[in-house]
């Protein structure tokens, strides 16, 4: 599958003495078979209704096993109703041979018993759309379907009906189209790459299959370019109620495709992810594709982690840099109180009397991060506000004076670089306007030097300053603010990090809070010092 197609490999495939002696054998093997016209009705139903039968038997792939191949044969039959799948998988585990391929095959092959209750029902007259990384990559997947039904004896001799003729059927390096009772501009399999336009094409199956390869893992410009085609797959479907969608792939990053995928669909998609080690109920760890890996294996993979990430299926093993033992969480209270839990006791904290700031990190393009920090006396702080967004400028305006009345802070920190440039004037001027004044702190990243000059650290360089604060379970979360817990959860192994870089400037400008016990205290201090010399100390 991963080697080159040539046009050489084409034309063997379609030539008519390669496909006439395909079918010379396959009505052998019906002979040496012998079978009944319902024997032959079974196997063909069967065939139709059970892909492990059809891959193994029929197709060949000797390498499918029963517990693994067997178990996702099954769980495609129980959602073959379901409009939106995923099914995420290691590397080396037949991913596209079970699902891509055999899969798609299945669908095309005909209702023998007109019982059929979802789109493969469609037989030769479906549309599927093949598409990968790579218009070259969909093109094999295409070479490999057209191989069985142009040269495999055990389907043709099963299915003689779906035998394509280059006479009248289109047959090439991109398109495949079976004998059908009816025609439509699109053939029954079609290939696209990434980035790839329909021309006007749609399709009642799409098969997304390892759309997210190298070139997107470490090029941010080809992982944004791939995520906004995958935006707008939806409109190749002929029927936006009925037509499905099956991503296949393996996980790379947090940023990938899949992972926003995820997002996008969230409860509307059925997953089936699997890892190459997983527990079972008693938490013993075992292998999932043993034929295929072993213990000497895993060894070997671990070695590199760009590597062992696509064989976990697990974006974050092995890269996140904060460990999940150092969360800590409080819980919201009327009146602007938060409670903390320190062991069996229990705190309540008036985050009046905390030290409050906001911390913005702007962005000319992406993301916006704004995180509202409160400091007690004890030097723990709570984030009460975090929000992030693709915001014009006017709405962040808008967005940081509702914050600056929501919660008085001591000041707004922001990065230098933008605020002097863009925000400084606006933000002076809204001042103005609003009648609403505020200290504005500006703030950066640490220069490092070097021999082309001195530069800004990078950001996540910039954020690891705060595993001194989360060891320390200093800094505490609510479990409302989902997406800097997500970030926490995946920084090292994610780029989005737009909120952890906002509150990385925190230590710039925090400073423990004063309560009005601490301040009743200190001024009580001051008067008592009146009745004293203030060079000596003593009364007078």
């Amino acid at each position: 599958m991963l080697n080159p197609i040539t046009d050489s490999d084409w034309k063997r495939l379609v030539s008519t003495q390669s496909v006439d002696s395909a079918k010379k054998q396959a009505d052998e093997h019906l002979q040496q078979l012998q079978l009944s016209s319902d024997q032959l009705e079974y196997l063909r139903w069967r065939a139709k209704s059970d892909s492990f039968y059809l891959g193994r038997s029929v197709l060949g792939y000797k390498k499918f096993t029963e517990t693994l191949h067997g178990n996702i044969s099954q769980w495609l039959y129980n959602t073959r109703q379901d409009q939106f799948r995923i099914i995420l998988l290691p590397r080396s585990y037949f991913k596209t041979t079970q699902v891509t391929i055999t899969g798609s095959i299945q669908l095309a092959l005909p209702d023998v018993r007109g019982d059929i209750d979802y789109i493969g029902k469609l037989g030769p007259n479906i549309r599927i759309l093949l598409a990968h990384e790579s218009h070259t990559g969909a093109s094999r997947f295409l070479f490999e379907i057209s191989r069985h039904f142009l040269a495999n004896p055990k389907l043709m001799a099963l299915f003689p009906e779906c035998i394509p003729d280059r006479r009248f059927q289109r047959i090439n390096q991109h398109e495949l189209e079976l004998p059908r009772d009816t025609f439509f501009a699109e053939p029954t399999f079609d290939t696209m790459g990434v980035g790839g336009l329909s021309q006007g094409r749609h399709y009642d199956v799409i098969n997304l299959d390892d759309i997210f390869g190298d070139k997107a893992r470490d090029s941010k410009a080809e992982r944004e370019t791939t995520i906004q085609w995958f935006d707008n797959i939806q409109s190749f479907f002929i029927d936006l109620s009925d037509s499905k969608l099956n991503i296949i792939g393996t996980r790379y990053s947090l940023d990938d495709v899949y992972g926003h995928a995820l997002k996008v669909y969230e409860g509307q998609i059925m997953r089936y992810i699997r890892r190459i080690e997983e527990a079972d109920t008693e938490g013993n760890v075992y292998i999932t594709f043993p034929e295929k890996f072993n213990e000497k294996n895993l060894r070997i993979l671990r070695q590199n982690p760009k590597t062992w990430i696509q064989y976990s299926n697990h974006p974050t093993e092995g890269f996140t840099e904060f460990e999940a033992g150092w969360k800590r969480f409080y819980t919201k209270l009327p009146g602007d109180k938060i409670s903390v839990q320190t062991g069996n006791h229990t705190e309540i904290v008036n985050i009046k009397d905390c030290d409050i700031v906001i911390l913005f990190d702007p962005a000319r393009t992406g993301k916006n991060g704004i995180v509202v920090t409160a400091e007690d006396t004890k030097g723990r702080i709570f984030v009460i506000e975090s929000i992030k967004g693709r915001y014009k400028d006017p709405e962040v305006v808008n967005l940081l004076f509702k914050l600056v009345q929501r919660w008085w802070p001591r000041c707004l920190a922001i990065e230098e670089v933008l605020f002097s440039g863009l925000y400084k004037p606006w933000l002076e001027s809204e001042m103005q306007l609003r009648g609403v004044r505020f200290y504005v702190m500006t703030v950066r990243r640490k220069r490092i030097p070097s021999r082309l000059g001195a530069h800004d650290e990078s950001k996540p360089d910039h954020i690891k300053i705060l595993a001194n604060y989360f060891s320390a379970g200093l800094i505490y979360f609510h479990l409302s603010q989902q997406n800097l817990i997500d970030e926490y959860d995946s920084f090292g192994a994610s780029e989005d990090i737009h909120l952890l870089d906002a509150l990385a400037y925190g230590p710039q400008v925090w400073r423990p809070g004063w309560s009005m016990r601490k301040m009743n205290e200190n001024l009580q201090t001051i008067d008592d010092m009146e009745d004293r010399d203030v060079m000596t100390g003593y009364s007078i």
